[in-house]
């Protein structure tokens, strides 16, 4: 019965692990949307990921 509990004690930890991780994630990805979202331009693609210009081709 004592396993039990051990075992029921780490899964609680991990389960509490994993909950924080996957705020953090979410956390982060609201950043890069409103990082995205400071950049100027409407066209992401032309402007990079980041906001960085990148070189157009001339035709």
């Amino acid at each position: 019965m004592r396993n039990l509990w051990k075992l029921r004690k780490l899964l609680e930890f991990h389960r509490r692990i994993a909950e924080i991780l996957e705020e953090l994630i979410v956390q982060r990805k609201g950043k890069e949307i409103k990082m995205r979202k400071n950049t100027r331009g409407s066209d992401d693609l032309l402007n990079g990921v980041m906001g960085e210009k990148i070189p157009q081709l001339k035709a």
